[in-house]
């Protein structure tokens, strides 16, 4: 900006170029207002602004909760610069994204008039308005409409979709819609598998989760630590231990260790069983593997050795997570499941 002041001090007239240039540098250190100051002196000395430049600029200022100076964007580059499909897709992109679904189905309707055809990443941006609403109807009608309109859906139209079924506790939608994916020629990704096998645990339907997990390996898909780790979690929580693992050992014939997530997931499965002791060697084996505890495994352990009424092997094993070095904050965390735990056992007497 100081260069910007001394070329107009010293009488350099800034043209179009360096107008532009300032301003998409604005942007990008999401100096938003700076920006749209300098777009305004740029139009006042007459200059037309480039539409790639207002499109970016309108699109940080939806970012950055500025919706309001992004409308009055888009409002004068129709007025008086002319738009493209990209600046309605921005709009509509931002207006979803702050739940103002209305107002962007209005800019679909705006769009068809002025002759832009919507793209499959309005349609998939719509959905996910719609979905992020509460209308799920809605959601569903639209990518119907999408598909009259010879639209077809991306990767990541299906993961969208596929996620919000998830989200919504319509696990059995979102297998058919991964059926219907694959049928039509598309390759499901990680994380719409992750999403699914976790969503089909969540609802207590393991043998559907376990054969999505099989099916995407005989794809010859190969899962990720996200993947293994959910399969473990959702196998654990449903008291099969011995076949979470059988995919541990699949992940290390595969070249992938388990990392502290498996490792905590593992701990807090065998306390759950019961099985105190391999709980506490599962500490042991993830510290010769060189992984550090989170919080989530100290209070895992400290956790489940409570619920047994361990509680003296919980204090111990407090004074050796200390002596190891701990955060105070953990500690507090730590000391008051102990004390809630005592407190219990006291109360039960």
């Amino acid at each position: 900006m100081s260069i910007f002041s001394k070329m107009k001090e010293q009488g350099c007239n800034p043209d179009d170029i360096t107008y532009s240039t300032l301003i998409n540098g604005l942007v990008k250190e999401g100096r938003v207002v700076n920006a749209m100051e300098i777009l305004d002196e740029m139009i006042g000395k007459g200059i037309n602004p480039h539409t790639t430049m207002q499109n970016k600029l309108m699109d940080s200022l939806f970012k950055m909760g500025r919706a309001e100076m992004g409308i009055q964007v888009f409002q004068r580059m129709k007025a008086k610069y002319g738009v493209n499909v990209v600046t309605y897709n921005t709009l509509f992109n931002g207006l979803c994204k702050i739940g103002h679904v209305n107002e962007a189905l209005s800019v679909l309707e705006e769009m068809n008039v002025d002759g832009y055809r919507p793209n499959t990443i309005t349609y998939t941006t719509l959905i996910d308005g719609l979905f992020k609403a509460g209308n799920v109807e809605g959601a569903l009608t639209t990518i119907k409409k999408m598909l009259e309109k010879g639209n077809n859906p991306s990767v990541i139209t299906y993961s969208t979709v596929i996620n919000w079924l998830c989200k919504k506790g319509m696990p059995e939608e979102a297998l058919d819609l991964l059926k219907e994916m694959v049928m039509k020629g598309y390759r499901p990704n990680n994380h719409i598998y992750n999403t699914l096998i976790d969503a089909l645990f969540s609802a207590g339907r393991k043998e559907e989760a376990i054969s999505t997990y099989q099916k995407m390996l005989k794809t010859g898909f190969i899962p990720n630590m996200i993947t293994y780790n959910t399969v473990v979690k959702g196998l654990c929580k449903c008291g099969h231990v011995e076949q979470a693992l059988e995919v541990i050992e699949h992940m290390k014939a595969h070249r992938q260790d388990p990392d502290v997530v498996t490792y905590t997931l593992l701990m807090d499965a065998y306390f759950d069983i019961g099985r105190i002791e391999l709980a506490v060697s599962t500490l042991s084996a993830m510290k010769e593997k060189g992984f550090k505890s989170t919080l989530a495994t100290y209070t895992t352990l400290i956790g489940g050795l409570c619920k047994h009424g361990k509680i003296d092997e919980a204090w111990k094993m407090l004074e050796d997570i200390i002596a190891r070095g701990c955060e105070m904050r953990v500690q507090k965390i730590l000391r008051r499941i102990i004390k809630e735990a005592l407190q219990e056992s006291v109360n039960s007497l």
